[in-house]
Order: structure tokens, then sequence, then C-alpha cells
């Protein structure tokens, strides 16, 4: 049986998103491979540019430098299907530190499986994604292993569908195609 497999990115034109001020203080993404996750810490905190204008947007997966950071809701979801995953807590927080929202790291295993049928568009950024089904583990969400530029995080379709299923906001899903 194949399984269908998706790239998750998140909602284009979702604005305003929280803008981190000091995102390379509180976080090194060297230290986000399993290899070396033991040296960031298991929680961050991480400041938030504040908007007196409008109410800023939290949606329930964030890409910051490329690194999927998820929302509580998320994290339970992540839980049920990849218990064993190491996940670092980053507090994002805006102003004097009145408003606190906990986001989480999850420390993705890279997996070369992409097949030289994919179809890259503006230097290395898929336009349309093929996966080699022999070189796919039994995870429910990694990542692309290589230099990928942008959306690089990929879900199997129950991890997909059990987002969906629970409404989360700020996300998009474009289907793989796997042979």
């Amino acid at each position: 049986m194949i399984r269908k497999y998706y790239l998750i990115s998140q909602q284009p034109g979702l604005h305003p998103l929280p803008r981190t001020i000091d995102w390379n203080k509180g976080v090194d993404k060297t230290f986000l491979t399993e290899r070396l996750s033991y040296k960031q810490p298991m929680l961050s905190s991480v400041l938030v540019e504040k908007s007196d204008m409008i109410e800023i947007i939290y949606p329930d997966i964030l890409f910051i430098d490329y690194i999927p950071v998820l929302s509580e809701k998320v994290l339970e979801i992540l839980k049920i299907y990849e218990p064993a995953m190491i996940v670092k807590q980053v507090n994002l927080i805006e102003g004097a530190g009145e408003d606190i929202k906990p986001y989480h790291i999850p420390i993705l295993k890279e997996v070369d499986c992409l097949s030289e049928k994919t179809i890259f568009k503006c230097g290395r950024q898929i336009d349309k994604g093929v996966l080699t089904k022999k070189n796919i583990p039994d995870f429910s969400i990694f990542k692309i292993a290589g230099e990928i530029d942008k959306d690089r995080v990929i879900v199997r379709a129950d991890f997909a569908e059990s987002f969906l299923k629970r409404r989360l906001k700020g996300i998009t899903l474009r289907s793989l195609e796997v042979i």
C-alpha cells in the first residue's frame, strides 16, 4: 500500500505574524538535530515585536528560519503519532512579558527521500515533490535531507488528517507523489 504524504507550510497571506526580535539568541538552529539537540535548552524564550495597531496572529504552525514551531494543539497531535520525538519549548514573549505564547520545536529526523523526478523552482524550492517510496521511513513527520529552500517538512496523511479534524489554523498542505 502506498501512503500519501504532504509538504506542510504556513498559509500564505496570513498577517501579521509574530516577528521575533532575538530568535538566534534563544534558539541555535545548529543544535536542532538529533545529534546536537542536547545542546539546545529544553526551554528558551524569544521576544516578539509588540503591535499596538493590530492583533498579531499566532497560527498553529509557524516557520521561523524554515524551522517548524508548533502550538500546544499541534504538540498534542505530535505526541500521539511520535511519542518518543525530542521536542524543545520556546516561549514567544510579546512586549514586556505580559503575553507569553508557548510553542514547541520538534527535533525532526532528516530523510533523503526526494526522487530525481522532483521539480524545483527559484533555486531549490520544491515545485512538484516526488518521493521515493523505498526511502521513506515509518515516521509521521520528518524533514527532507539536503539543501532545500523554504518548505521541507513532510507529514504522513493520517497525521495531516488529525490537523484537519482539529481545524488547526495557518497550515497549508501540498500533496506529494510517491513512486
